[in-house]
This record gives structure tokens, C-alpha cells and sequence, in this order.
């Protein structure tokens, strides 16, 4: 196992996932997102067998990224409340 995949997917994701991004539509939106990584990585040399030995399924990784920033956002939204 190389850490080619997780290097790969954890770049694509701070890139690429932002928390507006989620909501109404959001499967639609790991569809497409999944799409879109798995296509840059192939340009890469980075196969999914690679990322998926390293993090497992691509669309479930990137639904838990959406959903961290969702998180995120809320916490610094109550922080700037306060």
C-alpha cells in the first residue's frame, strides 16, 4: 500500500469541498464531486484502487469531508455570534 491515495484525496478535498456545497441536493452533489476526483486523479496517475486501499470508499470520504465542513462552518458561525 502506497500513501499515494490518502496524499491525493486529502489535497482534492481541501481544494475541492466546501460547505456550501451541501444541502438540499447534496447525494447529487458526492455524485458529482466523486466524478470529479476519481477524473483528477486518473490525470494524476492515481488510480481509485489506490485510494480506495488508502480511505475506503471515494463518495463515502467525500460525504464525511462535506459534512466536517458543514460542522465547521457552524461552529465559526456560533463563534462569531458570541
Amino acid at each position: 500500500m502506497s500513501k499515494a491515495g490518502i496524499d491525493f484525496m486529502n489535497a482534492w478535498v481541501r481544494e475541492n469541498v466546501a460547505s456550501s456545497s451541501y444541502g438540499r441536493g447534496s447525494e447529487e452533489r458526492v455524485d458529482a464531486y466523486t466524478a470529479e476526483c476519481l477524473d483528477e486523479a486518473a490525470r494524476q496517475g492515481v488510480t481509485r484502487q489506490e485510494i480506495e486501499e488508502d480511505i475506503g470508499d471515494v463518495g463515502g470520504y467525500i460525504r464525511d469531508a462535506m459534512d466536517e465542513a458543514a460542522r465547521a462552518e457552524l461552529h465559526s458561525d456560533s463563534a462569531e455570534d458570541e
